[in-house]
């Protein structure tokens, strides 16, 4: 994965976090980037939330994985 992908993963968890994507269930967007440098690329996103968690987040598009990982998110105070 690289950058803008874990940055649009990243997004949707903050968006949770944030109030302003459901804090339960299943919640889709979209990235559009790259546009301004000539690679435009769409992304396409899903984060899963319980309890204003976000507890999983998916993204698909034209990209080329290079890694795969985990994000755990600490209980607060951490």
């Amino acid at each position: 994965m690289r950058g803008g992908a874990a940055a649009a993963l990243g997004l949707g968890a903050w968006l949770v976090a944030a109030g302003l994507l459901p804090g339960d269930g299943d919640s889709a967007y979209v990235v559009r980037r790259g546009a301004e440098l000539g690679r435009p690329s769409v992304l396409e996103c899903t984060v899963s939330a319980s309890g204003g968690v976000p507890v999983g987040t998916t993204v698909a598009g034209h990209v080329v994985p290079v890694a795969t990982g985990e994000i755990i998110a600490l209980p607060a105070g951490h």
